[in-house]
């Protein structure tokens, strides 16, 4: 007979080398057994067992899980990110069902648990998924859902979830812009010059631009010189305007005279101005006095009066009364 300490070191109650092999546990089972994965003091053994449980979830036992979970305390750092992948899996194995349960809820969980049972659904059966999800009536409720099945079809079909969202209507709100960035994150977990070229496929226009920052972001993290060669491409464009300004300046955190040295060497407009504006921001959070006289050689224009509106906002948050003299020096 075993102790009560060589079942908690092992798999705990319902997860058994027989459920991890297929044999299905009942809802009264797969209750008991989160009950007991919740118990778990160590945060490794409670992430094996709790992984060995969303393995043995089916359409019969899924909401038998959740709402242990859902009941249990939620002190633990973890419970969201455990609330989160147990939907996600439920969605996964009985998708209407999961939706069913994410309706129910209320405030700011309703919304986190609609787009995560669909990522799940779509995952797993993404004709399914998009067919419910045109067939929401509420226009809100179906914005909702729509964050989620971008977020599943991207992890199943990156070419398929490019394609549904260029498809989406424009709208006044950001929602298209921000699932594109989601797919653009997809596509950088294959690999910064895999995602680059995706990006730079897309069609001209706003979308294109949401997704181009989001890999600028990652891509100067690894080579700034590369970004900046790929990004210079679209230095005309004004759907580039946000890449360019996040290379310059992520670029200029660490070396902000070859950011600057890269971004003089961009056309004059728009995009320019606002890459010279952060790259001087950066300089003067460290070296402010030299990103000063930098800025007063400048000759008059509209370029200089924009980088000098990002160098005050810099140095009036660091030091107000030399930005106030700096200022003063300058006109």
């Amino acid at each position: 007979m075993g102790s009560a300490s060589a079942r908690r070191a092992g798999s705990g109650p319902g997860v058994t080398r027989e459920n991890s092999r297929g044999k299905s546990l009942s809802p009264g089972g797969m209750e008991e057994a989160m009950t007991s994965v919740l118990a778990e003091t160590d945060p490794i053994k409670r992430q094996r067992r709790f992984s060995l449980l969303i393995e043995s979830l089916t359409a019969e036992n899924a909401e038998a899980a959740v709402r242990a979970l859902q009941e249990a305390p939620r002190s633990r750092w973890n419970w969201g990110q455990e609330f989160s992948l147990l939907n996600y899996a439920w969605g996964r194995v009985d998708g209407p069902a999961a939706v069913a349960f994410a309706k129910e809820q209320e405030g700011r969980t309703r919304e986190w648990t609609m787009s995560t049972v669909l990522a799940g659904w779509a995952s797993n059966n993404p004709d399914e998924a998009k067919k419910w999800v045109a067939g929401i009536e509420d226009k809100e409720e179906q914005r909702n859902f729509t964050r989620g099945l971008v977020y599943g079809l991207a992890q199943r079909d990156v070419d398929a979830a490019t394609s549904y969202v260029l498809s989406l209507p424009r709208t006044d709100d950001n929602r298209p812009a921000e699932y594109m960035s989601h797919i653009a994150r997809q596509q950088l977990s294959q690999g910064v010059e895999i995602a680059a070229e995706w990006s730079s496929s897309l069609p001209d226009g706003k979308l294109k631009g949401s997704a181009l920052e989001a890999v600028a972001g990652e891509y100067v993290r690894r080579n700034p010189e590369e970004a900046a060669r790929w990004a210079s491409q679209f230095a005309e464009e004004d759907y580039a305007t946000g890449a360019i300004a996040e290379i310059s300046d992520e670029w200029a955190e660490d070396d902000p005279q070859s950011a600057l040295d890269w971004v003089t060497t961009l056309p004059e407009g728009n995009t320019r101005s606002r890459a010279l504006g952060e790259t001087i921001s950066e300089w003067a959070r460290e070296k402010p006095a030299d990103a000063g006289e930098y800025l007063a050689a400048m000759p008059s224009g509209s370029e200089r009066d924009t980088a000098i509106s990002y160098y005050s906002r810099r140095v009036v948050y660091q030091e107000p009364a030399a930005a106030i003299e700096w200022a003063q020096s300058i006109e």
